[in-house]
Order: structure tokens, then C-alpha cells, then sequence
């Protein structure tokens, strides 16, 4: 392997925070569409893609979800568990882990 130098190094992507990561990279078209969102717990969320701002290099991301935990309010999720680009009504099966299927309508 041939040695690079600065030049061919690349560029930053993403500049993330410590315990930060990405949970999903989506293709977009235009400005149309939704992004849906779903937690480990299966709570999901629809955003219009208009909410998101497009960033340029090194950018911090986007959180795009809000988690709940306390006393008084039950928790909606720790951890996103997928992300999806929804232009079209879209049909998504989540599986629990006893095996029982749930059908997701967009």
C-alpha cells in the first residue's frame, strides 16, 4: 500500500460527541417526504423532512427524538432502533421478542 499524503486523506464527514453515533445515513429527494423514526421499545415518530436542515461537512448531526423516563412518564425508548425514508405509504413488520408480529402503517 502506497503511503497518502494530507491531500488524499478525505474529509470529515460528521463530527460526533463523545457517546454520540450515527443510527442512520437516509438518500433524500428534494425536500418531499418523512423520515420515521422508531425506539427500542417501538414508539415511533414522523417528522417532515422539511424539519431537518441540511448540513455541510463536520455538521453535529440532528436529534431527531426525545426520550422520557421519571416517575410520572412512561418511557418511550433508550436507543433509536431504525430510521426510515418515507415518501409513499410505506409497510414495516416489527417483531417482538416472544416472536409476536406488529404492523406498522405509514
Amino acid at each position: 500500500v502506497n503511503a497518502m499524503g494530507r491531500v488524499s486523506g478525505g474529509v470529515r464527514g460528521i463530527q460526533l460527541r463523545d457517546g454520540d453515533e450515527v443510527v442512520a445515513a437516509l438518500w433524500v429527494e428534494n425536500d418531499e417526504g418523512e423520515i420515521l423514526t422508531i425506539t427500542d421499545l417501538g414508539y415511533g415518530k414522523r417528522s417532515l423532512l422539511l424539519d431537518y436542515q441540511a448540513q455541510s461537512r463536520g455538521g453535529k448531526g440532528r436529534a431527531t427524538f426525545e426520550f422520557k423516563e421519571g416517575k410520572r412518564v412512561k418511557p418511550n425508548g433508550s436507543a433509536i432502533a431504525g430510521a426510515f425514508y418515507c415518501r409513499e405509504p410505506l409497510q414495516i413488520m416489527a417483531y417482538s421478542e416472544d416472536g409476536q408480529a406488529y404492523p406498522i402503517h405509514t
